[in-house]
């Protein structure tokens, strides 16, 4: 016949272990830190993107907007037309 001690000890372990609610925070921190490193991953994908998106847009405006403005005047709209068909293909 078990003491009053290895009763309460039982009851003690029988509750712990139907008790889920610390199973409940180890999820949460796992499906926390899951979503934090996805976060990450696609912060960093799309500032890598975005330098490159600037990094085009820099090229276009040094390089084609300044030899539009050189030359004939009367020729601008044609420049311009072609400025942007060779910027927006980049």
């Amino acid at each position: 016949m078990p003491s009053a001690l290895q009763t309460k000890i039982a009851a003690h372990l029988k509750a712990f272990r139907a008790d889920e609610d610390g199973a409940v925070t180890t999820d949460f921190v796992v499906l926390t830190a899951s979503v934090m490193m996805l976060g990450a991953a696609h912060a960093r994908d799309v500032a890598l993107g975005a330098n490159n998106l600037a990094e085009a847009v820099e090229d276009c405006l040094v390089t084609d907007i300044a030899a539009i403005m050189e030359g004939n005047p009367r020729e601008l709209q044609a420049r311009l037309a072609a400025a942007e068909a060779a910027c927006s293909s980049r």
